[in-house]
């Protein structure tokens, strides 16, 4: 099973460029080491947020602020 299998699992309509974004933006690969139930959980965890309507944060998956890329604590500096 690839990477993108396992994706599509949680996202069936998950295009390649969407693969490639849960894989390097929402999982720690390529520095440590990921599993199948990670990768899962992480796509799960895109495709709540995104039918939810919500953004989440670049580093910490915690939902961003408003027309933002981080959560309150990494615009502030506190994590």
């Amino acid at each position: 099973m690839t990477f993108e299998d396992i994706i599509k699992q949680a996202i069936p309509d998950a295009d390649e460029q969407l693969c490639e974004h849960i894989l390097w933006g929402r999982t720690c690969f390529p520095a440590g080491q990921i599993t199948a139930k990670s990768l899962y959980k992480a796509a799960a965890r895109w495709r709540r947020a995104w039918i939810n309507r919500i953004r989440l944060c670049d580093y910490c998956d915690q939902p961003a602020l408003a027309g933002e890329f981080e959560c309150q604590c990494h615009k502030q500096g506190r994590h």
